[in-house]
């Protein structure tokens, strides 16, 4: 069996209101739970993923560039959800600068399946409507 990851994309719900109604300001990320949206997503798999974000079936011998920051105190109802039902051994989160700064460190071209694919596509429409520090993908591994 191998690794396998549960993601759950989130933004706060501020930024999405600021960007509907060009009256709100875009304020400071507020991550606190009643300020979230999520859509969580899985993959398998996904080896040079998960080492370039969190060190895991590395088989490029380096730590992880952003250490494993655990999971967040506040999720969106989708990433509870997730979490709550699944559990998990290895978690994080990152914006998806950091994810990209991850992916350049690792060794070879990452090539990605097309849920992963598809997940980073969409973190990056979220980015470029509603700011990097707006957006996060928080990942449970389990990896045996």
């Amino acid at each position: 069996m191998g690794a396998s990851m549960a993601g759950i994309i989130e933004w706060t719900h501020d930024a999405q209101c600021a960007r509907t109604d060009p009256r709100i300001a875009l304020g400071e990320p507020r991550w606190g739970e009643d300020h979230l949206n999520g859509i969580v997503f899985q993959t398998d798999k996904e080896y040079d993923f998960f080492a370039a974000i969190a060190g895991v079936r590395s088989r490029f011998n380096k730590p992880p560039l952003i250490p494993l920051r655990g999971v967040p105190a506040h999720l969106s109802s989708p990433g509870r959800w997730c979490f709550e039902e699944f559990g998990y051994e290895i978690a994080g989160w990152l914006h998806l600068s950091e994810i990209e700064q991850a992916i350049r460190r690792g060794a070879d071209p990452l090539l990605m399946g097309f849920e992963l694919e598809t997940a980073l596509e969409l973190m990056g429409r979220l980015v470029a409507r509603l700011s990097d520090p707006h957006v996060r993908l928080v990942f449970a591994i389990e990896s045996p």
